[in-house]
């Protein structure tokens, strides 16, 4: 499973994330002159609604088109925008940028009250899909997307990742990738989850995410 965080200024704490190889996630209000950090450090672009809507401030499309234009080629992927929560501004949103992205790996940002069939048009034209929604809905439904997008051989992320827990739910379920904004401040906080997510790679289920006895598979999915 790939690890993304928030792009980490301190030294000490770039050090201590460099050993599980974490990746950036970066967007619109990265701090000005971000790329000097990245050290050959791959990244992905978020659309910057999640700040808006933690700023109350409204979706900023010239903002996001420029971060696009200057930094979407080489991004693992760029999240199609989207508003918290919202379902069908979303799907509107998501549906009037897909043409003018084209060419990108995209992600369609799921929120509450998002269906198999909601994604799947999306999904047949190559994206991917980022986990996003409230907290509640975001944890109920993480196995349907992880199967949906295994199905699909699409990439599946889930953003606002911050603990032992969640990342343990996203691993087992069949998650690609993560974020978390935690670790990118405090090195200590970043060594424990990094010895939690080493752990995690060793470790196998009694049950893979189908329901299947995995030791009789031979001891793997």
């Amino acid at each position: 499973m790939i690890a993304y965080c928030s792009l980490a200024t301190n030294q000490k704490t770039r050090a201590e994330l460099a050993k599980y190889g974490w990746r950036w996630i970066v967007g619109p209000y990265a701090p000005k002159g971000w790329r000097s950090y990245l050290g050959g450090i791959r990244y992905a672009l978020d659309n910057g609604a999640w700040s808006c809507h933690q700023k109350g401030i409204e979706f900023n499309g010239d903002l996001f088109q420029a971060a696009v234009d200057t930094h979407g080629e080489e991004a693992d992927w760029v999240v199609l925008p989207d508003k918290v929560g919202d379902r069908q501004a979303t799907l509107e949103l998501a549906t009037k940028w897909h043409s003018r992205l084209e060419g990108l790996q995209l992600l369609l940002a799921v929120q509450d009250g998002m269906t198999e069939e909601d994604a799947l048009p999306f999904i047949k034209k190559g994206c991917g899909i980022f986990i996003g929604g409230g907290t509640e809905w975001k944890i109920k439904t993480i196995p349907m997307w992880a199967e949906l997008g295994e199905r699909n051989g699409v990439w599946v992320h889930c953003g606002r990742v911050n603990t032992v827990k969640r990342i343990k739910t996203c691993k087992w379920a069949g998650v690609r990738s993560f974020d978390g904004s935690g670790v990118s401040v405090w090195a200590k906080h970043a060594a424990r989850i990094n010895k939690h997510l080493r752990a995690l790679d060793l470790q196998v289920p009694l049950f893979n995410r189908h329901g299947q006895n995995c030791f009789d598979m031979g001891g793997k999915e």
